[in-house]
């Protein structure tokens, strides 16, 4: 949880100074439109280097859903795999559907997705 909540921390203090370029470039963009270079060059370098904390952060969050699958027990799996979130219940054909849409994906990417809703 520690590694987690340093990591959150990193990416917020990126993220407000990040938000100056954006920001600069909104008002650019509603006042004259006349965007520079200089502008250009930072906005793109802010996108790059977000993607990057994006790409780390889905890559950290795989390999958390990873290790946890290999401690699960085989019916923890199973009812991982096969919940549905739902505030009433669906009639059972209906959940059967929801069932076999998502095993289109791999059991770990599923498990993946499932933790990331959690998560998030």
């Amino acid at each position: 949880m520690a590694l987690w909540a340093a990591v959150s921390c990193a990416g917020k203090e990126y993220f407000s100074v990040a938000l100056r370029p954006l920001l600069e470039l909104r008002d650019t963009l509603l006042s004259d439109g006349n965007i520079t270079k200089e502008m250009k060059t930072r906005v793109h370098r802010v996108n790059v280097k977000t993607k990057k904390i994006i790409m780390s952060y889905q890559e950290k969050i795989f390999q958390l859903a990873l290790d946890i699958k290999t401690v699960l027990k085989p019916h923890q799996l199973y009812t991982l795999e096969n919940y549905v979130a739902c505030l009433i219940p669906p009639k059972q054909g209906a959940a059967a559907l929801v069932i076999l849409a998502s095993k289109h994906v791999s059991n770990s990417e599923y498990i993946f997705l499932q933790l990331q809703n959690r998560l998030i």
